[in-house]
């Protein structure tokens, strides 16, 4: 089950609707995003769905996430997922 990491340290579970898989309608909507760009964690296992423009929208620091990626700094919510939760 994937996990949604406010910037503010919540984490919260959440799965796909009526599916195995996200859709993209969903993944927009968990994120709070109309772009969405996905990267690999450091552990190279398991994926966060980012908002590509975050930072130009002056998203806050999300400071977990930031750590599980490992690569940079991650702005705004982030959802924490495998690879075959994503359709």
């Amino acid at each position: 089950m994937a996990q949604l990491i406010q910037p503010d340290g919540t984490v919260t579970r959440v799965a796909p609707h009526g599916a195995a898989q996200f859709t993209l309608p969903e993944l927009h909507a968990l994120i709070e995003a109309t772009t969405i760009e996905i990267v690999k964690t450091k552990g190279r296992t398991l994926f966060l769905v980012i908002d590509e423009e975050g930072r130009g929208k002056r998203r806050p620091y999300n400071r977990a996430a930031t750590a599980l990626y490992g690569r940079g700094m991650i702005v705004g919510p982030a959802l924490l997922c495998h690879r075959s939760e994503i359709r």
